[in-house]
């Protein structure tokens, strides 16, 4: 963007910038990040993790004047009139995530082990509740706790937990193979108040490529907890990007464990609700396969969904994440969608604020 690093700094409090990360795009929610302004590294203080919107995760990239004074001149060396954004992962992990109530009542950190959370294994979540503005004694509080997965609640628990205490409060869960990607972990009602919540985003990974194929067992609208179907799934390559990527598919009895020969099936592929792919096919020998090429627009958070085994009401589903060729792995380079806020004041003058949008 367009600055002027010539210019007198006194008159400039902050350079604000705001990074918008969909939650499909579980591949980019990372728990700490690190960015550069013009080839310059900043201070892990100028970048913090909002996860409050509801459109996903804002991550702020705030330099004060002291800090723009400081990396001036190496920054004039790749350009005296402009701003150079890049965003990265940390290879550090960035626990506890960090979350204010909107009432300005709590502040809530939130960490889990293990580091990485994978679906079918568990997950202990430890959250440490502050008193912000009390005599910040130890306490019982009573809250609720919900955890969501595109849109669908898949935990929800009311916890007697203590406020202003050292020792963290717990909570264990499993996620199933259909909780991969992004999940919302939400704590409200804290002592009954409405205000009183905050947000966190985390990130289920599937299992590691040795456990393939994943098992999934088959549900119905009619029986969402017994069905009859297992289906054996893999997809290759294992971390599925750009281009043509081939899903291995094995059907069996539940109850027998017999492969189940011709039979007929739906292949389908949803993004963010919405059907981008369905083929109809049999399986004659009991297994069968079917590719399918991504393309930049459907990268993210992808669920397949195997439909109407053998002629029943009958699926099973899994949710995936196709990476883009630029992987937040590597390097996010801000020139996908942002907003950057820059705050001039004098005294007595009027605060000027200029948004700049690409």
């Amino acid at each position: 963007m367009p600055f002027d690093w010539n210019q007198d700094f006194e008159q400039l409090s902050v350079v604000h910038q705001e990074v918008q990360i969909s939650e499909g795009f579980s591949e980019f929610l990372h728990t700490k990040y690190e960015a550069k302004v013009n080839d310059v590294q900043l201070a892990d203080a100028s970048v913090t993790i909002d996860d409050y919107s509801n459109d996903g995760r804002t991550v702020h990239i705030v330099m004060n004047r002291a800090e723009l004074k400081q990396i001036r001149e190496l920054a004039m060396k790749s350009s005296d009139s402009e701003m150079f954004f890049e965003l990265s992962s940390s290879k550090d992990l960035g626990l506890p995530l960090e979350s204010t109530t909107p009432d300005l009542r709590y502040r809530v950190n939130l960490s889990w082990e293990p580091e990485i959370i994978r679906a079918g294994e568990d997950t202990t979540f430890f959250l440490k509740t502050n008193e912000l503005f009390t005599d910040k004694s130890n306490k019982n509080i009573e809250y609720d706790i919900e955890m969501l997965h595109d849109g669908n609640q898949i935990y929800k628990e009311h916890i007697s937990g203590s406020v202003n205490s050292e020792t963290p409060d717990e909570i264990q869960f499993n996620f199933s193979p259909e909780n991969i990607g992004t999940v919302t972990f939400n704590m409200f009602d804290i002592e009954g108040n409405s205000l009183s919540h905050v947000s966190f985003l985390v990130v289920v990974k599937p299992q590691d490529v040795a456990k393939f194929p994943i098992k999934l067992e088959s549900i119905s609208k009619s029986n969402p907890n017994d069905g009859r179907y297992v289906v054996d799934l893999t997809w290759f390559p294992s971390t599925l990007n750009l281009g043509e990527s081939e899903f291995i598919m094995t059907f069996y009895e539940k109850d027998t464990g017999a492969t189940i020969k011709d039979v007929i099936y739906d292949f389908v592929l949803i993004k963010d609700g919405e059907e981008i792919h369905r083929k109809a096919g049999i399986a004659s020998a009991g297994g069968t396969f079917e590719n399918f090429v991504f393309v930049e627009k459907e990268a993210g958070d992808i669920t397949i969904r195997i439909e109407k085994i053998a002629g029943s009401d009958e699926y099973v589903e899994v949710t995936v994440n196709v990476v883009p060729e630029f992987g937040l792995l590597s390097l996010l380079i801000l020139s996908i969608a942002f907003v950057v806020i820059m705050i001039v004041s004098k005294t007595r003058e009027k605060t000027i604020v200029w948004r700049h949008e690409l």
